[in-house]
């Protein structure tokens, strides 16, 4: 879900978008499963507590995108969306050792 939230965020600060993907962590769709059935399922797994940590930052780091698109501060902004899609990967790649911790369990 959060690869179409960039996409989103991409789409916005290239003006194919308005207004930009919700900023609000708690109200996103992969909210309502990180605080959800993922709380309730993997909640005292450390590999959750990752996953909650970086999708905070990825909302923060909207924020800040927003900002500096609202500012047309071009240099920031490019930088901070590499950031953003560095962000995107991690967190893909945590959820994904998840789903592996999961199956191995069960």
């Amino acid at each position: 879900e959060h690869r179409a939230w960039v996409d989103g965020m991409n789409d916005y600060i290239h003006g194919k978008q308005d207004p930009p993907p919700v900023l609000d962590g708690h109200k996103c769709k992969f909210s309502r499963w990180l605080y959800g059935d993922g709380q309730q399922v993997h909640g005292a797994e450390a590999l959750y507590g990752k996953i909650e940590a970086i999708h905070s930052q990825v909302h923060d780091l909207g924020r800040v995108i927003v900002a500096h698109y609202t500012n047309n501060n071009q240099q920031e902004l490019h930088k901070e969306m590499d950031n953003l899609y560095q962000l995107r990967e991690v967190l893909i790649y945590h959820l994904e050792e998840l789903l592996l911790f999961s199956k191995r369990r069960h």
